[in-house]
């Protein structure tokens, strides 16, 4: 993962292990494009953002649709966010970290 020269947070980040659901979003839309969807690990988030860690890459997306899974809740929590940043995965067989910032 990034080393600490790299840090440049504004919040500090939490621990959390949780599912994700994550959707391009489309610049442009087209009737014939399949919605994209990505499966992913939510490894810890802040105030500003989420670290997720995918098995399937994004190539090119930058901006997603999330969708949070918390086992205590019956719905998911929904949250527009920007990829500010992706690294391979080391640990796992082609995965990906990516770097999500929320939008408002």
């Amino acid at each position: 993962m990034r080393g600490v020269s790299q840090e440049c947070r504004q919040y500090p980040r939490f621990p959390f292990i949780l599912d994700i659901d994550m959707q391009k979003i489309a610049l442009v839309s087209s009737p014939r494009e399949p919605v994209q969807t990505v499966h992913g690990r939510l490894q810890n988030l802040s105030r500003g953002g989420l670290c997720v860690l995918a098995d399937e890459p994004m190539n090119g997306v930058r901006a997603v649709l999330c969708e949070i899974f918390v086992p205590a809740l019956s719905v998911p929590i929904p949250v527009l966010a920007n990829v500010r940043w992706s690294e391979p995965c080391h640990s796992s067989n082609g995965g990906r970290i990516y770097g999500l910032q929320f939008l408002y």
